[in-house]
């Protein structure tokens, strides 16, 4: 490069640094749905095994308990608004023990949230889990989407204008 008069020496240089950018960009337009496709197997992956150990009577008593405590949590918040009402002391009894269960459990909330996840799950949805094994690449993509200025090839900025979108929503 010595031998290379000033002129030429940056000339040169500034083509193999454009050279290696648009091979980076390359290698990350390949790298990225390679990824992504190993990421969505092992989460289908994690789908089966999820299956196996969760079978339809699961998810059927899961639907009907979640229903319950539906409505005894709308039963409990009524009850509570309305002091006046009249229980037999059998119905005040039930609604206290269930309750006591309920709150042994964990409480409304994080059993019914815990239902929720598992009802994700139902019927071979498998992109909730996506998120998980993609969670360590994510920063690294979007500082490299960042960093590179990519070039369309075409005409067609679809792909470009879904990278802008995300970029702007990546919190």
């Amino acid at each position: 490069m010595l031998d290379i008069s000033e002129p030429r020496r940056t000339a040169r240089l500034a083509c193999t640094v454009s050279k290696a950018r648009a091979r980076v960009r390359g290698e990350l337009v390949v790298m990225l749905p390679k990824r992504m496709a190993r990421h969505a197997k092992r989460a289908q992956e994690e789908l089966a095994d999820l299956d196996q150990r969760h079978r339809a009577s699961t998810e059927q008593l899961v639907v009907a308990y979640k229903d319950v405590l539906s409505v005894l949590k709308e039963h409990v918040v009524d009850e509570r608004a309305d002091h006046s009402s009249q229980v037999s002391l059998d119905d005040a009894l039930t609604v206290k023990r269930i309750r006591q269960v309920v709150e042994d459990g964990g409480g409304f909330e994080s059993q019914l949230a815990e239902i929720e996840a598992l009802a994700a799950y139902r019927g071979g949805n498998w992109t909730p889990l996506v998120e998980r094994f993609f969670r360590p690449d994510r920063p690294t993509t979007f500082k490299l989407a960042r960093t590179l200025t990519f070039v369309p090839t075409s005409r067609d900025r679809r792909v470009l204008d879904a990278l802008q979108h995300a970029l702007a929503h990546r919190t």
